[in-house]
């Protein structure tokens, strides 16, 4: 069928006076993870919900599989058990009285499946997510990333054309959270599913999804893959949001020259992005991006001398608080050096890496 899997149109979402949603418009492609990413109150949660059949929208067409699933204009409104969605909840909702079978097998007992064709499916399901050996166990009795995998069985074995996913990692502990990103991963990829995963954790999204939404105050700042919206930030709020920023305040002195705030001889190469000689804006860059210069290197564009103020070990790298004049910032610095609280570093801000942007109100 051409066209994507799902179409969202103008689609807006009021609790009263309150606006989560504001005229989304969004298309999520057949075979494409796209997640829906942002900060808690952003309207994320509020449009899988409506996705799912579980809000109806304020206003607005949600179209799936080319058929209108719900229409605020025409009237148009089909319930949650009749838009073939699979949903992966945040806690999980399993059964508690019932083993890892019965649970998944639930939706096709519902769905009135054969028995032989419903015992297939479900021990197919069980075998794709690996709990063949907890098939008769109470899920009560597994662990956490276990639970999970159950919950994403019974959304998958009624083999649904979207499945939807609500924070579905949120309460695993970090080493589980990176098991399940592989597992969802490659389930998706093998199975060549349709998925809309929504999440507050910018790991989650940009390792899982094809595409990546970042949303905020009801609306999309930013709809790309997750290294265009990673690396290529259109607002700042992506910017800040997706991942850790290394961020210095200048002032534009002419074409393609800042002047360092609070520390004005040191000069800096970057796009003046057609900024005002005399306006304010903040220089930015990827903590990665910054380079660590050692003591034979002399001279070198871009280069900033600073002071270490606090120095945090974290396994593979050290994160420094680095003072440059009157500003601090935070950088990563080589395990292989013996550094310390107090001593002074050399860095270089890659010209090519740098973005200008300019301050409000200046």
């Amino acid at each position: 069928m051409p066209g994507p899997a799902l179409a969202l149109s103008d689609l807006s979402k009021s609790f009263g006076s309150l606006e989560a949603v504001k005229q989304l418009n969004l298309e999520v492609q057949r075979g494409e993870m796209l997640a829906l990413l942002g900060p808690s109150g952003c309207g994320k949660t509020t449009t899988l919900r409506m996705v799912a059949g579980l809000e109806r929208p304020t206003a607005g067409e949600i179209i799936f599989e080319g058929q209108t699933m719900a229409s605020v204009s025409r009237a148009i409104y089909v319930p949650p058990d009749k838009r073939n969605t699979g949903m992966v909840f945040q806690s999980y909702a399993l059964w508690p009285h019932m083993t890892v079978w019965e649970n998944i097998a639930y939706p096709l007992k519902l769905r009135r499946v054969a028995r032989k064709e419903a015992q297939a499916k479900v021990e197919y399901a069980i075998e794709l997510i690996g709990l063949q050996a907890y098939a008769h166990a109470s899920v009560t009795k597994l662990s956490g990333g276990q639970q999970q995998r159950v919950a994403l069985a019974r959304a998958l074995v009624y083999e649904p054309s979207l499945l939807l996913l609500d924070e579905p990692f949120s309460n695993l502990d970090a080493r589980l959270r990176e098991e399940m990103r592989v597992e969802v991963k490659l389930l998706q990829k093998r199975l060549h599913m349709t998925g809309l995963f929504v999440t507050h954790d910018q790991v989650e999204a940009l390792s899982v999804a094809d595409r990546v939404a970042v949303m905020n105050q009801g609306r999309i700042e930013q709809l790309g893959t997750p290294l265009e919206v990673y690396e290529s930030p259109a607002t700042p709020f992506v910017r800040d949001f997706l991942g850790r920023i290394v961020k210095l305040r200048v002032a534009v002195l002419g074409q393609d020259i800042a002047a360092l705030e609070g520390a004005e001889q040191v000069r800096l190469r970057v796009s003046s992005n057609g900024l005002a000689p005399g306006s304010r804006a903040e220089v930015s860059l990827r903590p990665e991006e910054v380079e660590v210069l050692g003591d034979g290197c002399g001279e070198a564009p871009n280069a900033i001398e600073g002071t270490i103020e606090a120095l945090l070990f974290v396994g593979g790298r050290y994160e420094a608080r680095v003072r440059a004049g009157e500003q601090a910032i935070t950088l990563d610095l080589p395990r292989g050096p013996s550094w310390e609280e107090g001593q002074t570093v050399r860095i270089r801000l890659p010209e090519g890496a740098l973005r200008l942007w300019p301050l409000k109100g200046s």
